[in-house]
């Protein structure tokens, strides 16, 4: 989604085609609830398949679902490299 909103936020959980993402400030959290559906779009185009269903983002990481599991899955998933802003997959 770009630079500046990628300073404002961090994937911190996955679970059950939900991915949650920390965010800076609560302007920022009101903002993006506007591209939550743009930014999971571009994300399963980019991964292939529907791996995304839902985007939560939460100011707070500790109230996240932990599970070892799932967190693998994540880290997996992020260790891809993304495309920049404009490119293809």
């Amino acid at each position: 989604m770009g630079a500046k909103i990628a300073e404002q936020t961090q994937p911190v959980s996955y679970y059950k085609g939900t991915l949650y993402v920390w965010v800076k400030s609560p302007s920022w959290m009101q903002e993006l609830t506007y591209f939550a559906k743009d930014m999971k779009d571009k994300i399963n185009v980019w991964a292939g398949e529907e791996w995304i269903y839902f985007i939560r983002f939460t100011l707070d990481r500790r109230s996240l679902p932990k599970t070892e599991e799932n967190q693998k899955h994540l880290q997996n998933f992020l260790s891809k490299q993304f495309p920049n802003e404009g490119e293809g997959r």
